[in-house]
């Protein structure tokens, strides 16, 4: 009996749920599932319309859509990829890192998020993360150009550019011809200033691409400051070689060739430029400029004749012209170019300017005249050089040597001190001074002005000479000595220096560095009478002296 009620009890409870089921828990089951079929259609249609909105430029709409995609979604790590790439287009890089790192800790072998994901630290110059992760990713791909290209330009921005070049060194290995990181690695050698390696590169740039000017240009600043003149007329040869006519590298060229002295090769090409435009007035001028340091002084006033009878207002061309005249000892045309000058200025600072100028050049005339004797001509040209210039304290040093010359002591002295008023820190003023004194026999004050002229800057053979010949006239032989051996140590080859010295010496008794000196003279001039005759007395002496022991 009761296993027979156990048995309806089981069958009465079956019915029970399976009614349940049918009346609850089977509709709960239909419709939630119908639930689920509707929400990922929409979440499909959501990633649809994103992806339409981001083709169509409407990026902030794609990234709401792509957001509430990804909170029905949050597994699909390509559609946060996607959504962290939009972030990044509008510049939200915290919130593109946000999705990277979401999808990196979900999948940490996901190279290109990895390398999206250094980007975004790199644009935030948060230098060493971005360091770390595109290590990582050249982990998995070693080779990675761009990666490559990116640490280096991290090493740059931190200061370690030793290992950017290293960096760029790895890209050149692997891509020989890439320009650009040519370009990047001539201009870090440059910052080191590993010239030579630079040079090398861009050399490299130009065999690659030889229409780079910047490259080109660049080469050639470095060339300059290297002074590699050789290269520079070679590199300059080959553009004219694919382009004859290039006025400007001719130019360049021509001014190479003026500092490596190859002045014909110069002049040819100025007049070759000249020749393609004869209305470049600087090229003229500067053509006539080279003729003059190459002494072609006849052709260098007839190109500045040329010149200014096709542009008489032209001022540069007549102070070359004024040039060529000096230089070929020309002074009264020079002068009268410059008088002409000063009528036809128009600037009251002009006037002035060429007034110190001709005052410079007659003056020039005027020690020119002095140094050929020629001392009454000479006296007239630097007082007609005061009256353009008044305070030109060259011109009254050069009015004192010449009345020193004729012996007008007080006259010279009065032009001396003239000129020390003027110029009281110049050194030859007070050595030319010394000089005067020397001539009246006044050692004591000539030493004294050498002395000044020294701590005025003089420091030559000349005036260290003439203070040790001023203490041997005093005989203050030690004195003597040191600035005698500093005269000879500057210039080993006047035989007075060492004849003065060994003066010196004997009169210490020091007799084996007099009889040096004196063969020095004799070497220099086997002529010297006094140099012989003294060597003979010492040796006499010696000999004398051996004798008595």
């Amino acid at each position: 009996m009761s296993v027979l009620i156990f048995i309806v009890m089981l069958i009465i409870i079956g019915m029970l749920v399976l009614s349940f089921y049918r009346s609850f828990l089977f509709p709960y089951l239909i419709r939630n599932k119908r639930k689920k079929i509707k929400k990922a259609g929409n979440s499909k249609q959501l990633q649809l319309n994103g992806a339409c909105l981001y083709h169509s430029g409407n990026i902030e709409g794609a990234i709401k859509l792509y957001n509430e995609y990804i909170q029905a979604c949050p597994k699909d790590i390509d559609a946060r990829f996607l959504l962290g790439k939009l972030y990044f287009e509008k510049q939200k890089l915290i919130k593109a890192q946000e999705q990277f790192k979401y999808i990196l800790k979900e999948n940490p072998d996901y190279v290109e998020v990895r390398e999206a994901l250094a980007y975004c630290y790199l644009l935030a110059k948060d230098y060493k993360t971005a360091l770390a992760e595109y290590k990582q990713v050249l982990e998995n791909t070693p080779e990675n150009l761009e990666v490559i290209y990116r640490i280096a330009l991290i090493y740059q921005n931190l200061g370690d550019l030793d290992a950017a070049i290293y960096e760029y060194q790895k890209i050149i290995d692997l891509q020989e011809d890439n320009v650009e990181i040519r370009q990047n690695l001539a201009e870090l050698y440059v910052i080191k200033k590993n010239h030579f390696n630079a040079i090398a590169e861009y050399k490299k740039i130009l065999a690659l691409d030889e229409s780079n000017e910047d490259a080109q240009k660049r080469l050639v600043a470095l060339l300059n400051k290297t002074e590699r003149y050789d290269e520079l007329v070679d590199l300059y040869l080959n553009i004219l070689k694919k382009d004859r006519i290039n006025l400007e590298i001719m130019t360049e060229l021509a001014e190479v060739y003026v500092i490596q002295k190859k002045l014909k090769e110069a002049i040819i090409l100025y007049k070759n430029i000249v020749e393609f435009n004869q209305d470049d007035a600087y090229k003229r001028n500067r053509l006539a400029q080279i003729l003059i340091i190459n002494g072609n002084y006849d052709d260098a006033i007839q190109e500045c004749a040329s010149l200014l009878l096709k542009e008489p207002g032209l001022d540069y061309p007549k102070i070359t012209l004024v040039q060529a005249y000096e230089n070929k000892g020309m002074y009264q045309e020079a002068v009268n170019v410059y008088r002409n000058l000063i009528i036809e200025s128009i600037s009251e600072t002009d006037s002035i300017r060429y007034k110190l100028n001709l005052s410079d050049l007659i003056c020039s005339w005027g020690v020119k005249l002095l140094e050929n004797r020629q001392y009454k001509d000479a006296l007239d040209k630097f007082l007609l050089a005061l009256q353009h210039n008044e305070k030109n304290s060259k011109t009254y040093l050069n009015l004192g040597r010449t009345n020193q010359a004729v012996k007008n002591y007080d006259a010279a002295i009065s032009n001396y001190k003239e000129a020390l008023e003027l110029s009281p820190i110049d050194g030859s003023i007070y050595l030319q001074f010394g000089k005067l004194y020397e001539e009246i026999e006044a050692n004591e004050t000539a030493l004294d002005y050498y002395i000044q002229a020294v701590q005025h800057g003089c420091s030559g053979f000349e005036v260290r000479y003439l203070i040790g010949l001023a203490y041997v006239k005093l005989g203050v032989y030690v004195k003597a000595i040191r600035e005698l051996q500093i005269a000879v140590d500057i210039n080993q080859n006047i035989e007075e220096a060492h004849y003065c010295l060994a003066i010196a010496y004997e009169a210490m008794g020091q007799y084996v560095e007099a009889k040096e000196e004196y063969c020095k003279v004799l070497s220099i001039n086997p002529r010297h009478k006094e140099a012989r005759s003294n060597l003979a007395l010492i040796m006499e002496t010696e000999k004398d002296a051996i004798s008595l022991e």
